[in-house]
C-alpha cells in the first residue's frame, strides 16, 4: 500500500508546474490574438518584438541565401554537361585525325609516306 501512496503523490502535477505552464498559455495567447499592444506593458514586450523581427529577417536571408546557391549549383551543372558533351567531341575529332589513312593524306604536302615494307632490326655486337 505504501507503494501506490508514492505513485500517486509523483503523478500528481505540482502548483508552481501548474502555474508556469498557465502564465505561459496566457502570454502565448495574449501575443497570438494581440492583446498585449492595448496593455500599458507594453515596454516588457519591446526586447520579445525586436528579438523575433531578428529571427524573422535571419529567415529570410537563408532562404534568399540557399536560392541563390540552388541556382549557381543548377547553373553549374548545365555547364558540366555542356563540357562533357564538348569533351566527347573533341574525342571523336582526335580519334579520326589519327587513323593512318588520314593522317597519310595529312602529310603526303609534306613529303612523309607510309612505310612499304617493315622496318628492320640492326644488331650491333659489343
Amino acid at each position: 500500500m505504501n507503494m501506490q501512496a508514492n505513485t500517486y503523490k509523483s503523478s500528481q502535477k505540482q502548483p508552481a508546474e501548474i502555474k508556469k505552464r498557465r502564465a505561459a498559455t496566457r502570454h502565448m495567447h495574449a501575443l497570438l490574438d494581440g492583446s498585449f499592444l492595448a496593455k500599458k506593458s507594453l515596454k516588457s514586450w519591446i526586447p520579445f518584438i525586436i528579438f523575433l523581427a531578428i529571427l524573422g529577417l535571419i529567415y529570410i536571408k537563408s532562404n534568399y541565401t540557399a536560392d541563390r546557391n540552388i541556382r549557381a549549383l543548377n547553373r553549374l551543372n548545365n555547364e558540366l554537361i555542356e563540357l562533357h558533351y564538348d569533351y566527347i567531341h573533341m574525342k571523336s575529332c582526335v580519334n579520326l585525325k589519327t587513323q593512318p589513312s588520314v593522317l597519310e593524306n595529312e602529310l603526303q604536302p609534306v613529303g612523309l609516306k607510309r612505310l612499304e615494307k617493315p622496318p628492320t632490326k640492326l644488331f650491333i655486337e659489343p
